[in-house]
């Protein structure tokens, strides 16, 4: 199995960025041009689903496997649609107010795939994933809206 990690402070208010992150549907609205084509949303809250289609073609079901408001911390897998090769993803998200104007995310994510050379694919793939996650939030934190 493998792992991956990031943190990052953002300029912005933990509650701000979590509300961001806990809008199932809304990912489409901040995550970097390439990775989504279409979404569609199955459920709300705990359990929801988001099946993405990237432009590819490809799709990949998420599912908010629980949201904890009070402490800030979320956690997904993806579940089917499921890329060909995954066998496993989870990652949990955990936001830690710094003071009234800013706060830091981690986010970490454990997978396996069906073999070694899979897994190394997937792990460069969702290295890059995550890390334009965080750059489409450093974003839509940083333009003239402000989320």
């Amino acid at each position: 199995m493998a792992t991956r990690y990031r943190e990052e402070t953002f300029p912005v208010p933990a509650n701000r960025l979590w509300q961001t992150l806990v809008d199932w549907g809304g990912i489409a609205d901040w995550f970097p041009e390439g990775y989504i084509e279409s979404l569609d949303l199955v459920g709300a809250g705990d359990g929801a689903v988001r099946i993405i289609t990237a432009p590819t073609g490809q799709r990949l079901g998420e599912r908010l496997d629980g949201a904890d408001h009070e402490h800030f911390i979320i956690q997904l897998s993806i579940t089917d649609p499921m890329p060909e090769g995954l066998v496993y993803y989870r990652a949990t998200g955990r936001i830690f107010p710094l003071d009234a104007a800013s706060c830091r995310l981690t986010w970490a994510s454990a997978f396996k795939a069906v073999d070694p050379a899979t897994e190394q694919q997937f792990n460069e793939w969702f290295g890059m994933a995550v890390k334009d996650m965080f750059v489409g939030l450093r974003d839509r934190f940083s333009s003239p809206h402000q989320g």
